[in-house]
C-alpha cells in the first residue's frame, strides 16, 4: 500500500506539475494576448483622440463658415434692398422724365401746328413766285441774248 500511495502520489506530483505547466503557458500567452489587445486599444484611443482633434476642427471652420454665410445673407439682404430703393427712385425719375417730356410735346404741338398751318399757307406763293421769277429771268436772258446776237 505504501507503494501504491507513492505511485499515486507521483501521479498526483505528476499532474500537478503539468497542469502548472500548462498554466504557466497558458498565463504566458494570455499576457501576451493582453498586450496585444492593450496596444491595439493605444491605437485605437490615439485614432480617436485624431479624429476627435480633426473633428473639433472641421466643427470651427463649419462654424466659421456658417458665420461667414450668415454676414454674406446679412449683406446681400441689404444690398438688394438698396437696389431696391435705388430701383423704386430710378423708376420715379423716369415717370417724372415721361411726365416732362409729356408736357413739353404738349406745350410744342401748338407752336408745331402754328408753323405747319403757317407753311403750308406761305410756301405755295411762295413757289409760284419763285417759278414766275425764274421764267422771267429765263424770259429775260433770252430776250437778251437774242438782242446781243442782232447787233
Amino acid at each position: 500500500m505504501d507503494e501504491v500511495l507513492k505511485i499515486v502520489a507521483i501521479i498526483a506530483l505528476t499532474s500537478i506539475t503539468i497542469l502548472v505547466v500548462y498554466v504557466i503557458f497558458f498565463l504566458s500567452k494570455t499576457t501576451k494576448e493582453i498586450n496585444n489587445v492593450t496596444k491595439n486599444i493605444d491605437k485605437i484611443t490615439d485614432n480617436v483622440i485624431v479624429m476627435k482633434t480633426r473633428l473639433m476642427v472641421t466643427l470651427e471652420e463649419l462654424s466659421e463658415a456658417r458665420r461667414d454665410l450668415s454676414e454674406l445673407k446679412v449683406k446681400s439682404l441689404e444690398q438688394l434692398n438698396h437696389w431696391k430703393l435705388t430701383s423704386e427712385k430710378t423708376n420715379i425719375l423716369i415717370d417724372n422724365v415721361n411726365d416732362s417730356a409729356t408736357k413739353v410735346q404738349q406745350s410744342i404741338e401748338p407752336y408745331e401746328k402754328l408753323i405747319n398751318r403757317s407753311y403750308n399757307r406761305i410756301a405755295p406763293p411762295i413757289d409760284k413766285a419763285t417759278t414766275v421769277f425764274s421764267a422771267l429771268f429765263k424770259a429775260i436772258e433770252v430776250f437778251g441774248s437774242k438782242l446781243n446776237s442782232r447787233k
